[in-house]
């Protein structure tokens, strides 16, 4: 090939199409459609970004261009279907799928019929996430599902599947990356010695979610993930045992973690009966975590001891309702996790942060950060300037999270009068939650959070404790479209007042 092919002086050097291409994944949709007018190489890569991501509504149907979404039905990559009301022939016109969402109720087997088709046109599909319910999924789907060898992903929610469509479920699992069962009612294989294999039944399983009424036993269920070798994430909870009482194979999980599954690092573990011991012995013989989730459960001082081996791995902690976090606990996580970009926990009390924050790359943050009932303002700057350290935050939740709480006075005092201006270095925060804590906000405090923080959309708690107040300032962030959210609406505290004042009155008159 010649020089002057391989070179065309016409064409800019970076304009070329596989670069165009990356720079779409990072377009919205009304930015992609004003690339797609620049000239014809560029309608050429940014149109059919266009139409890559496609989520069906029945109101198609009828929609005045359905000729244009047939004519782009090839562009779609990734499809979500929201509805049982569809045309055949757009999905036969879908032949390039890479995922397929199915979100709907099945009223006739016929449409699980054409779900498998399209799937068996769709040879390159890579995930699928099943989420139907109605009637359930025929064999002649399930087979489809586990016949198309391209599919490494599969989330399974709700519906039903019999042993026949389990073990069909399971073979395919032999090849999957990632399988997701939460809410589905699976009935028990009976046995796992079919995939009990030397090298492990799953060779290729990286995730493994196994979430709320699976129908399979415990004992299958810690006999599967034995058999995943490669095994980095695992959701497991106990409300996926179908027994009423089940000890958790503590000995043999550990054993796992050593020996069968030594990659895996990202636990989210839902299980009431492990101890605070059962979790230290986890932790110890785990040989890193990077993620550790065990909302509301029994996680205690003896598992925050051995949580430290991996405080320089770790990049996302939940232990929120967990009665044995401290607030030590939780200053000591924040001043040791470098690495850590989510944390979620009870409270922290301002009194002991005594060490600065070393986790400045946190994204969000769920904490109560308390102590400052009828303290000087000094203690609150110290929490706020720690706050402020953390400017890739996105996130923030500093309320207290329980209605035994309502109106607390022992939370942040979000007022510019009370330091809130040292939280201007948060110009990535998106939103912001103080449920729970008593507020006294005024038009300045609110104008000054949309004007400091450009990113700001969401804001949930009560800027102020008389209600007729409160309605005039939530106007002003309604105006400048922020979202407000509430866990007691206005109206129902109204109808509660009212409510009382009824009763006050009726005993008023009874006397």
């Amino acid at each position: 090939m010649s020089q002057q092919a391989l070179f065309n002086p016409n064409q800019p050097l970076m304009d070329l199409p596989e670069i165009r291409t990356q720079i779409g994944l990072y377009l919205d949709t009304s930015e992609l459609n004003v690339c797609a007018q620049v000239c014809r190489s560029w309608n050429d890569t940014f149109y059919p970004l266009i139409w890559a991501d496609f989520e069906w509504h029945s109101d198609y149907v009828t929609y005045p261009q359905s000729k244009v979404l047939e004519r782009n039905a090839r562009h779609i990559r990734y499809l979500h279907l929201t509805d049982h009301d569809r045309p055949a022939h757009f999905l036969d016109l879908c032949t390039n799928l890479r995922g397929l969402v199915l979100m709907f109720a099945v009223h006739e087997q016929n449409q699980w019929d054409q779900i498998a088709r399209l799937i068996h046109r769709n040879q390159k599909l890579f995930s699928i996430n099943i989420s139907t319910g109605g009637l359930t999924p025929t064999i002649g789907f399930i087979q489809a599902v586990a016949q198309n060898e391209s599919i490494k992903q599969i989330e399974i929610t709700f519906s039903e599947y019999d042993r026949t469509a389990v073990t069909i479920l399971l073979d395919a699992a032999t090849r999957l990356e990632m399988l997701s069962v939460i809410g589905a009612a699976f009935e028990d294989p009976g046995s796992m010695a079919r995939w009990q294999v030397p090298g492990g039944g799953f060779p290729r399983l990286k995730s493994l979610q196994m979430c709320a009424r699976t129908g399979i036993s415990a004992r299958h269920q810690f006999e599967m993930i034995q058999q995943c070798p490669q095994l980095e994430s695992l959701a497991w909870s106990e409300d996926s045992w179908p027994e009423s009482t089940q000890s958790f194979p503590t000995t043999e999980f550990c054993h796992m973690l050593t020996h069968s599954c030594p990659n895996l690092a990202v636990f989210e573990l839902q299980i009431q009966s492990l101890t605070d011991k059962d979790f230290s012995r986890i932790l110890e013989s785990a040989r890193r975590v990077i993620s550790f989730q065990v909302f509301d459960t029994q996680f205690g001082p003896m598992a925050s001891q051995s949580l430290r081996r991996h405080f320089h791995h770790v990049t996302k902690l939940d232990l929120r309702r967990c009665q044995g976090v401290t607030s030590a606990v939780s200053q000591q996580i924040l001043a040791s996790c470098p690495g850590l970009t989510e944390f979620f926990a009870g409270y922290l009390k301002v009194q002991d942060i005594k060490q600065e924050w070393v986790c400045t790359g946190l994204t969000s943050l769920t904490l109560f950060i308390c102590g400052m009932k009828d303290q000087p303002l000094e203690n609150q700057e110290v929490a706020l300037r720690q706050l402020s350290m953390l400017e890739r935050m996105e996130s923030l939740a500093v309320g207290t999270f329980d209605p035994r709480d309502e109106n607390s006075k022992d939370g942040l005092d979000l007022r510019l009068a009370a330091g809130l201006s040292i939280l201007e270095s948060l110009k990535e925060l998106r939103s912001i939650c103080f449920d729970g804590l008593a507020q006294d906000m005024d038009q300045a405090d609110l104008i000054w959070m949309v004007e400091a923080w450009p990113k700001f959309c969401r804001l949930e708690g009560k800027v102020h404790m008389e209600r007729e107040r409160r309605l005039e300032l939530q106007e002003i962030l309604i105006e400048r479209g922020i979202a407000l959210v509430g866990y007691m609406d206005d109206e129902e505290e109204l109808e509660e007042e009212e409510a009382e004042s009824i009763d006050v009155e009726a005993q008023m008159n009874a006397n």
